[in-house]
């Protein structure tokens, strides 16, 4: 089954995940999550007073840590979970689509982000939709995992050509959620993927 196929499992998960300490709901993370988030923001780099599309954006801790390290950002949320999406600060305007098929005007955004989210779609849907919403010379940027099958997680771990391996990113805080993580996918490593569109 696909993780977000049933919202009230979703829900449920994520209340859980919510209420252990848990708002950043990636495996791979750079110190805690709030250092995490702003590692992501300078690898992103995204321009001054960018709107900034977040797909599969969770519980939009990222887009709110994002938001107040850099107050010139201009978020909208997008996820599949209306669950969700009900769990995200309400300042942000929020979109209930999947990434696959984002109902906004083209060259809308300045950026778009895509953090463990892409492996619940499918990849090339996905990058033409944020290529299309994102307006010529803008970013798009992904962060993700790869080297391994995660189909046992019920997520597609994709390549990455031109991706990065960062260094100093542990999947410590997702070892407590999953202990045997490393032992059932000892290959599984993060990437980040940045891309200038054309």
């Amino acid at each position: 089954m696909k993780p977000y196929a049933d919202d009230a499992v979703v829900k449920m998960l994520t209340e859980q995940l919510v209420a252990s300490g848990t708002r950043v709901f990636q495996i791979f993370q750079h110190g805690d999550e709030r250092e995490h988030v702003a590692f992501l923001l300078r690898a992103m780099a995204p321009p001054l007073n960018a709107r900034v599309l977040d797909v599969g954006c969770g519980v939009g801790e990222v887009a709110w840590l994002m938001k107040a390290a850099r107050p010139d950002l201009d978020f909208t949320l997008l996820n599949i979970s209306p669950a969700q999406l009900s769990m995200c600060p309400e300042e942000f305007d929020q979109v209930c689509a999947s990434g696959e098929n984002i109902p906004l005007a083209d060259a809308s955004f300045d950026a778009a982000m895509a953090l463990y989210s892409v492996g619940n779609m499918d990849k090339d849907a996905a990058l033409a939709e944020m290529r299309r919403v994102v307006r010529s010379g803008g970013v798009i940027f992904v962060a993700d995992i790869e080297g391994e099958d995660l189909s046992a997680l019920g997520y597609t771990a994709h390549g990455w050509d031109g991706g990065k391996w960062p260094e100093g990113m542990n999947a410590d805080h997702f070892r407590r959620l999953v202990p045997e993580f490393h032992t059932i996918f000892p290959k599984a490593r993060p990437v980040i993927y940045r891309e200038i569109v054309q």
